[in-house]
């Protein structure tokens, strides 16, 4: 009995350290930050621009490097001492690669031009080949013929009497009604496939109007469906909590050093202040360490950012529990199922 007890208090032990492990896992998963450190160098085109990414986590057992230089891309993920990934990728040409290309296209477009002359040069040599053949076969045709109707007059010559009198009004009658016959046969099928061709562009369009029909009713049901999903006082609580919650979660993942010094413009001064506007809307947020300058007459982009923040998974794990445990938020994606199908 004594030793049994004893089992059960080694294998109590060893549970409890498997689960208190666990625990400690989960919790550093949850609570350990993830530190981040971004720098941006621009020395006055969007094409040279230089940026920096340092993160790591769970300290610095897992750690990130990544650098963007131009166009180019360079990243080295760490487990430890150990490298799980590291590459480099180019997201676009440099300009002498799309001069030499452009040089390859107008030669390509050059040698192009060349065959075709050529070509059609061969092909007029042909032609003027065949004509020549042509000649000579007509010639010996009318030679033949020649000789033909010298025979025949030899031999027939004062035999014309007895030869069959043709009436040439009859023949050029019965030729009329012959073309005439075939050429009303060929107007009546010419009509024929008119009437088929309108028959089924007719049914066509009825189809058509018919979908459209459908289509329409179907909206005009799903605008009254849309109005009552809009105007429900749940939708509107539900809407009002999930944009709360994201703007505590905002708050929370929110940079503790942010610093700005730039100047930009674009080709379009309208594109400058498009940007310039949407930056105004989220400018109260970024804090006192943001300068930022507009150019309305060139495209410019020159200065220097740098970030540095700490993120947790746990306020990602928070937002999504409350807004999963939520009534009104619940009955919104059940009913916004349904208006969908």
């Amino acid at each position: 009995m004594h030793v049994v007890l004893l089992i059960l208090k080694i294998i109590g032990i060893v549970l409890a350290s498997v689960i208190g492990l666990i625990l400690l896992l989960v919790l550093l998963v949850l609570f350990a930050p993830i530190s981040y450190n971004v720098k941006v160098l621009a020395n006055g085109t969007f094409e040279g621009l230089d940026a920096k990414l340092k993160a790591s986590y769970l300290f610095f057992i897992i750690r990130v490097k990544a650098q963007f230089q131009g166009k180019n891309a360079h990243w080295k993920v760490k487990l430890l001492w150990k490298t799980l990934s590291e590459g480099e990728k180019c997201f676009g040409k440099s300009e002498t690669e799309k001069t030499t290309e452009n040089e390859n296209v107008s030669a390509n477009n050059v040698d192009a031009n060349t065959y075709d002359t050529n070509t059609f040069e061969s092909s007029a040599d042909v032609d003027s080949r065949e004509d020549d053949l042509d000649e000579q076969v007509i010639s010996e045709d009318d030679a033949e013929e020649i000789e033909i109707s010298e025979i025949y007059d030899d031999e027939f010559m004062g035999e014309d009497d007895n030869l069959p009198i043709v009436d040439e009004k009859s023949d050029r009658k019965s030729w009329k009604d012959r073309t005439r016959g075939k050429s009303v046969k060929g107007y009546v099928g010419w009509l024929k496939g008119i009437k088929n061709k309108l028959k089924s562009f007719f049914i066509k369009l009825n189809c058509t109007i018919k979908e459209i029909y459908v289509k329409i009713k179907k909206l005009l049901k799903k605008k009254d469906l849309w109005l009552g999903f809009i105007e429900s006082e749940i939708h509107k609580r539900a809407l009002k909590f999930v944009l709360l919650q994201l703007k505590r979660f905002f708050i929370r993942i929110k940079p503790k050093t942010l610093n700005a010094d730039l100047k930009f413009g674009f080709e379009d001064p309208y594109t400058t202040g498009s940007v310039l506007a949407g930056l105004s809307v989220i400018f109260p947020w970024m804090g006192e360490g943001i300068r930022i300058t507009p150019d309305f007459e060139k495209k410019l982009f020159e200065g220097n950012i740098l970030l540095k923040g700490k993120l947790r998974v746990i306020a990602a794990v928070i937002l999504a529990w409350k807004i999963f445990w939520n009534k009104d938020v619940r009955k919104t994606y059940t009913d916004f199922k349904k208006l969908k199908v």
